[in-house]
């Protein structure tokens, strides 16, 4: 399962007796014991999707927050939203290219541990073992900022799309036409340098890869095809029906899609959902996230598509059901 920053600030702030009021803070406390409950008997796994940036600027709430998704994480931990979107755009290469008859999602995708693993060995110590990177104030600081940037630029976005009376079909296509842009301009820029004598940084194909111990799209798709170089065929698949099945890609693309086409600005943990949504939904039974993104996601069809139930905190009781349905599985 998979709980919201908003939800796991109201936890923390309910531990911390910080609450807005007595009724956030019995809910607060209620759900927290339920999840240290069933987590720690290995009955539902927690996803921590690395939200740090999300957390406010309570340097104590921060720690709070932070202590919250390890302790219910129970020292499982999950791969980038990059690495999962990547795994699901090689196996989906497989099967256009013929070279498999069947695209599934597998554990791998997300988890960067063995989840069975780690619940046996934490049994066995009695205990749970995990790393926690402190976080500065001025590096929180600049995450705040950059996402704050990003944000704003998704606005600026909204607003033009707006402007220009784009509608969500239209902006869907922009959506999943992006991947193959991204590639195009690194191509480009690769050989613009390449005429120049110049080399190509690392960094420049990290903007797009997201993480540089994996191979580039055209690596995979020499892999897959057996040709040297083949990029109108590569560029065949990043615009076919086949590429917007990948969940990660079909995912984003209409929750990103709806978000720069509504009437209202987008918002803080907009962009930031969009993105954990993504990489979480397809393989979580339970989400519990705020009205507006269960609205959206219900809207969209996404939640009866990939059979995940979402929820948000007025649904408190069917979520505590659902919970104990869960942990008798």
């Amino acid at each position: 399962m998979w709980v919201d920053t908003s939800v796991v600030i109201e936890m923390a702030q309910a531990k911390n007796d910080v609450s807005q009021n007595d009724i956030a803070h019995k809910r607060g406390i209620d759900l927290y014991n339920k999840l240290q409950n069933l987590t720690t008997k290995g009955s539902i796994i927690y996803l921590d999707a690395q939200q740090r940036d999300e957390y406010g600027n309570n340097p104590k709430l921060f720690n709070e927050i932070d202590d919250l998704h390890i302790q219910l994480s129970q020292g499982i931990r999950i791969q980038h939203e990059v690495i999962t979107k990547q795994y699901q755009i090689q196996r989906m290469m497989k099967v256009y290219c013929g070279n498999s008859n069947k695209f599934e999602l597998m554990d791998d995708d997300i988890f960067s541990n063995d989840p069975a693993n780690i619940l046996e060995q934490s049994k066995k110590l009695g205990m749970f073992v995990t790393v926690k990177r402190k976080i500065l104030e001025e590096e929180r600081n600049e995450n705040r900022r950059v996402r704050d940037n990003i944000i704003s630029g998704w606005e600026n976005i909204r607003l033009n799309r707006k402007a220009r009376k784009i509608s969500y079909k239209q902006a869907l296509k922009e959506e999943y036409a992006g991947e193959w842009l991204a590639i195009r301009n690194v191509l480009r820029k690769r050989l613009n340098q390449k005429m120049q004598n110049t080399n190509l940084l690392e960094e420049d194909f990290m903007t797009f890869l997201g993480e540089s111990h994996t191979l580039s799209p055209i690596d995979w798709w020499r892999i897959e095809t057996h040709k040297s170089s083949d990029l109108e065929s590569l560029k065949n698949f990043y615009l076919s029906e086949a590429f917007k099945l990948i969940p990660y890609i079909e995912i984003k693309s209409k929750l990103l899609a709806y978000l720069i086409t509504i009437d209202g600005p987008v918002k803080r943990g907009d962009y930031g959902d969009s993105e954990h949504l993504s990489q979480i939904l397809p393989y979580a039974d339970l989400i519990i996230t705020d009205s507006a993104m269960k609205h959206r996601v219900n809207e969209l069809g996404l939640a009866t598509k990939y059979n995940t139930d979402i929820m948000s905190l007025k649904e408190f009781d069917k979520i505590m059901e659902s919970l104990d349905k869960l942990s008798q599985i």
